[in-house]
């Protein structure tokens, strides 16, 4: 998180803020309850969306709903709880999950996924993150007499 903070300190010329109510145009903050998340102004959406890190997926852009979940989840496991995620749309909330859980030994069931091609997809993405795959296990609803 600090190698991240630095580049946007250093090479994009932004400055760190303490809280929501002091972003500007050039400026960021972390988020209090999840110390994984960065909060930009609005006006930089696009800016990330194209900046390096997120293309090379070193950084993802995700609404904090999401985080908050993936954080509260987190703080309630135990070294071997498993986790049941109802809908893994398009799967940054397993990505989170998967990174958040990294030290422990939980596997992930994740379901919701409407095809074989959408699970592929939500794999591949897992395997850019750097994430190991054989801590989750995905499928689609009608396919369930194989977990």
């Amino acid at each position: 998180m600090e190698t991240v903070i630095s580049i946007f300190e250093t090479n994009e010329e932004m400055k760190r803020v303490r809280s929501v109510a002091d972003l500007t145009k050039r400026t960021f903050t972390v988020d209090y309850h999840c110390p994984n998340l960065l909060i930009f102004h609005y006006s930089q959406k696009q800016r990330l969306a194209n900046h390096q890190l997120v293309q090379q997926h070193h950084l993802y852009l995700q609404d904090k709903s999401s985080c908050v979940a993936a954080h509260t989840v987190r703080k309630l496991l135990t070294k071997k709880d498993n986790i049941c995620l109802a809908y893994v749309s398009g799967g940054l909330l397993l990505q989170l999950l998967l990174v958040l859980t990294e030290e422990l030994e939980s596997k992930i069931y994740a379901f919701g996924a409407r095809t074989d091609e959408q699970i592929q997809e939500i794999q591949a993405k897992i395997k850019l993150l750097g994430a190991t795959e054989k801590r989750m296990k995905i499928q689609n609803f009608s396919n369930q007499s194989k977990i």
